[in-house]
């Protein structure tokens, strides 16, 4: 167990020396500095979740077009696009990193 956390420990270090996560901090922070942007940014988000959660929608793809176009500014802004592609990056850094680690893991859960 304590080689196994040794290793743990060692690819925490690394995910946070890596250029994929430093870039994505980087994004994050200048997001972070405009407040505003950053709320319209949830609030997108929000929105967009609640669209694909609600099964009570007739046309899901129609209500997804309105909010982008509603939101078109945002989602262009250069910060925020900066933002969203480091944050995609990084998430399939992770998702890769999982799906390496638990791949030949037999487990029930």
């Amino acid at each position: 167990m304590k080689d196994i956390m040794k290793v743990s420990e060692e690819l925490n270090k690394m995910i946070l020396e890596s250029d994929v996560y430093t870039m994505y901090i980087k994004a994050k922070e200048k997001l972070m500095e405009r407040p505003e942007l950053l709320d319209s940014v949830r609030r997108f988000r929000q929105r967009s979740y609640d669209i694909q959660e609600n099964s009570n929608i007739d046309n899901p793809f129609d209500e997804i077009n309105n909010l982008s176009r509603e939101y078109d500014e945002v989602v262009h802004d250069t910060i925020v696009s900066e933002y969203i592609r480091a944050e995609q990056r990084f998430c399939k850094m992770m998702n890769r990193m999982y799906e390496t680690i638990a791949a030949d893991i037999d487990v029930e859960l």
